[in-house]
């Protein structure tokens, strides 16, 4: 039996447990020189990637009486960099602030590079803060005890007489920060016209025939279907021991897929020979027709469009996955998104129902 996560707080409980979007791969490709493009939001060196400022909105940050917050720049990827982006607006909204980004060389080239992507996906992010044009000497000011994950109320810095206060944390991926502007969030990443243009082709391409050692057939071929959606984080969580479990997912999407009334399997991740095993797993075990499954090849950004747009259910397979949470913030459905049971420790992140959407 399947236990439904209709509290979106509650772990999934089971037994035991090619088209190429052309505009924005071009940016991925363009300011991501990535060894291993499947490698979704491992950290990478910062260093490599020092660059001049290129953002829009530099100009005047110490002018006027405007009071600016921020936090430490991250050298992660896209679910890191849009945490940080849509924390930083949350707290600085909270307190009557600005949020801004500050200037710090070893991060900085990587945020920029990001800030440039996401012009082209979701183009309203562009206006929820101002990067730092040139160092200036903020308050360092004790958050959130230095930790990715722990919540500290903002509220408590509302009075706080200085004009830059730089919070003393990074990552800061606990969404309690902005569970109360849900709405405006996603106004915010609310995707550009080109994005969904682009997603929209390549979602027909899904119904198109395609080929495989088996013959032609189609994944997607029916009217306004819909697919349980699971994505699976491999490459640096092996060495962390916090990876997706093969079999385990086998068994959870076979029992939500069933109690769910889907029939068809859209995997997200960063490793595609494992990806592909799954499909097949899951195939053979739940005696699935062999057009069930289908591996995303898309990029980061598509992959959130199509989420939004076919996935009536999501599981995360690897829960402390920064890009797993925010591929599930975009389904349409927030009371079916299951986590697999998990309490391995990533770093100082720690699995919670305070960090599940």
């Amino acid at each position: 039996m399947v236990k439904l996560a209709l509290n979106r707080s509650e772990p999934y409980e089971g037994t035991n447990l090619e088209s190429q979007p052309v505009d924005v791969l071009w940016f991925f490709d363009n300011f991501f020189h990535v060894t291993n493009p499947n490698e979704q939001e491992s950290f990478v060196d910062c260093a490599m990637f020092r660059t001049a400022e290129k953002s829009g909105k530099v100009g005047g940050i110490g002018e006027g009486g405007t009071k600016f917050v921020g936090l430490h720049l991250n050298g992660g990827r896209m679910g890191n960099q849009l945490f940080h982006l849509i924390t930083g607006y949350a707290i600085a909204k909270t307190i009557g602030r600005v949020h801004y980004l500050p200037y710090e060389d070893e991060c900085r080239g990587t945020v920029l590079k990001y800030l440039e992507l996401f012009k082209h996906v979701f183009p309203a992010l562009e206006r929820t803060y101002y990067v730092e044009k040139d160092r200036i000497n903020g308050t360092l000011v004790p958050f959130a005890k230095k930790s990715c994950c722990v919540y500290d109320d903002p509220r408590r810095l509302m009075n706080h007489p200085d004009k830059f206060l730089l919070l003393d944390f990074s990552f800061a991926q606990n969404p309690r920060y902005f569970e109360d502007m849900i709405d405006e969030v996603h106004e915010l990443l609310e995707f550009s016209p080109n994005i969904t243009s682009e997603g929209g082709f390549l979602l027909d391409s899904l119904k198109a025939n395609y080929s495989s050692k088996e013959g032609e057939f189609s994944f997607w071929d029916r009217p306004n279907q819909s697919a349980l959606c699971i994505h699976i984080r491999r490459t640096d969580f092996l060495e962390r021991n916090i990876s997706t479990n093969m079999m385990e997912t086998v068994t959870a999407a076979n029992d939500i897929a069933r109690g769910k009334g889907v029939d068809r399997f859209l995997i997200f991740g960063d490793d595609k020979d494992f990806m592909y095993n799954l499909t097949k797993v899951i195939i053979r075990t739940g005696n699935w027709n062999r057009n069930a499954a289908y591996v995303s090849q898309f990029s980061e950004a598509i992959d959130f469009y199509v989420a939004s747009q076919v996935c009536r259910s999501f599981l995360i397979t690897a829960v402390t996955s920064s890009f797993g949470w925010w591929l599930a913030f975009f389904v349409a459905d927030q009371n079916s998104i299951y986590y697999m049971p998990d309490d391995r420790i990533h770093g100082d992140k720690v699995p919670s129902k305070e960090l599940f959407l």
